[in-house]
């Protein structure tokens, strides 16, 4: 794709550049202003003249220099920037506070200024007779000098002026305090030339890194710093009094001087008026050589006392700042230790809290393991004791499933007893208990119990005697058991005690009774 450039005539760019020159001029002041041609993506650029254009971006010729191109006209590309430089001396008024060798502060009132100097393609430069005659002691770079302006470009474009006066201030400030410091009073008085040179020099090696010339620069007269400091002030009034001194002494020198001249052209006749003359004379001028030495050494007494006076308030004023001094450090002191203190003891509260917090997580941790554990011993033993239980339950019904097994296998037993014994109790009884050996260990129980015993009957019988009594010697043991039945059976009746089957009843038993049959 081409792009069509619009070429306009002379009269039209004329008229164009004049329109835009004065409405620029209703708005800024008639400030120079970039000539600005517009056509499609391409945009002509012509500088004022006391500027000059700087440009970067796509397309720039010199890359050895930051990428940056200056000059005063330019086509300005697509993905291109361009910054406008004033090329105008700027004064600078600056009141640098510094102190000399003898530790006296003061104020140094200076006014440099301050020019960018491009070079190349019309670029301005410095007249020769303007250079290195106001600071012959440092030298100044030659115009051809093009990377320092764009250091300049590089370093100061897109500041504000305010900006730009910080940074300048600050190289002033600092080299001039630190060369001051090295002079006293009186060598900056004597050589003033030299003063400003050295200093003028030592800030131009600085305004270099930023692509800086001083113009000019011009040194007020120094003064004291505040109220407080009074040594120009003293320095003049001694300057002041030692004038007005040397004024006063002058006339009676030159009338002393003047008097052997008088004499001469006395004449010879009045020698006696003229020794007169003369020793008037010398008294006159011995009186105002004493009167004139009076009053220096009264100035002189005066000056001592002053100066010995303004020494007892500079000690008392010295004494009491040191007080104030020791106090403000002491009371400092004792502040940062009551800060320390409250530091540490916030710092020990916060340790505390922070190791009860510690030994808290540690008794929680421990507590929860514990509880862990002790949860699943429960568990286990329950789990233990469920099983234990069920192996108990299992027992108990294999147990219980064998004592059943038994006593149905005794209880058919017993049946198949009964239905041979006919549903005779007492004969089942009889062949249990013969089964059993019962009777056998009763038999047994009872020899042993009688045994070693010697039981003693005494039958008394006091019936009728003779051998029928004789032969009846068993009938009360007959007749007491024959009564047992009866009482036994009247003893069940009453009590409802029922006898086992096994004692004897009252009559013949049913089965008896039946077998009888």
């Amino acid at each position: 794709m081409f792009m069509l450039l619009r070429v306009r005539s002379l009269n039209d760019s004329v008229k164009m550049l004049h329109r835009n020159s004065n409405r620029h001029g209703e708005d800024e002041g008639m400030q120079p202003i970039t000539r600005v041609w517009s056509s499609g993506f391409f945009t002509y650029r012509v500088a004022g003249p006391n500027e000059y254009l700087v440009r970067s971006g796509l397309f720039v010729k010199s890359t050895k220099r930051g990428g940056l191109e200056a000059g005063k006209k330019f086509l300005q590309k697509p993905f291109q920037t361009k910054a406008c430089m004033n090329l105008n001396p700027v004064n600078y008024h600056l009141n640098i506070n510094a102190m000399s060798a003898e530790m006296v502060p003061f104020t140094l009132p200076v006014v440099f200024t301050i020019v960018t100097e491009p070079s190349g393609d019309g670029g301005p430069v410095y007249p020769s007779a303007l250079r290195n005659t106001s600071h012959s002691a440092c030298p100044v770079p030659p115009s051809t000098d093009m990377d320092a302006f764009l250091t300049c470009a590089t370093q100061l474009t897109g500041r504000t002026p305010s900006q730009i006066k910080s940074v300048i201030e600050g190289l002033v400030q600092g080299e001039a305090r630190v060369y001051s410091s090295t002079l006293t009073i009186r060598e900056m008085f004597t050589d003033r030339k030299s003063f400003k040179n050295k200093v003028v020099c030592k800030v131009q090696e600085d305004m270099n890194k930023f692509g800086l010339y001083i113009y000019n620069a011009n040194i007020a007269e120094m003064h004291d710093m505040d109220e407080n400091n009074k040594y120009f002030t003293n320095l003049k009034q001694q300057a002041l009094e030692g004038a007005n001194t040397h004024g006063d002494a002058h006339p009676g020198d030159m009338r002393m001087l003047t008097a052997p001249i008088e004499i001469d052209e006395i004449s010879q006749g009045n020698k006696h008026n003229q020794d007169i003359t003369i020793s008037a004379s010398q008294g006159e001028v011995r009186v105002s050589t004493a009167q004139i030495e009076t009053d220096v050494v009264t100035q002189e007494n005066k000056r001592r006392q002053d100066t010995a006076k303004s020494r007892t308030e500079l000690a008392v004023i010295t004494a009491q700042c040191k007080q104030q001094e020791d106090l403000a450090r002491l009371e400092a002191g004792q502040t940062l230790a009551a800060r320390q203190a409250a530091l540490q003891m916030n710092l020990n509260k916060a340790m505390a809290l922070q190791e009860r917090e510690r030994l808290r997580m540690v008794a929680l941790a421990k507590a929860e393991v514990d509880a862990e554990a002790r949860i699943a011993q429960a568990q286990g033993e329950a789990e233990a004791q469920n099983r234990l239980a069920d192996a108990s339950l299992y027992a108990e019904l294999k147990r219980a499933e064998g004592i059943k097994a038994v006593s149905e296998a005794n209880a058919a037993g017993l049946a198949y007893i009964v239905n041979a014994a006919g549903g005779n109790p007492d004969l089942v009884k009889f062949h249990l208990a013969n089964e059993k050996g019962l009777f056998e260990t009763l038999a047994i129980q009872t020899a042993s119990a009688v045994q070693g015993l010697f039981p003693k009957i005494n039958i008394w019988n006091t019936g009728a005697g003779g051998g029928a009594a004789d032969a009846n010697a068993m009938a009360p043991i007959r007749n007491l058991f024959t009564s047992l039945p009866p009482m036994l059976e009247a003893l069940q009746q009453q009590t409802n005690v029922q006898l086992p089957a096994w004692l004897p009843q009252n009559g013949p038993s049913p089965a008896v009774a039946s077998t009888s049959k």
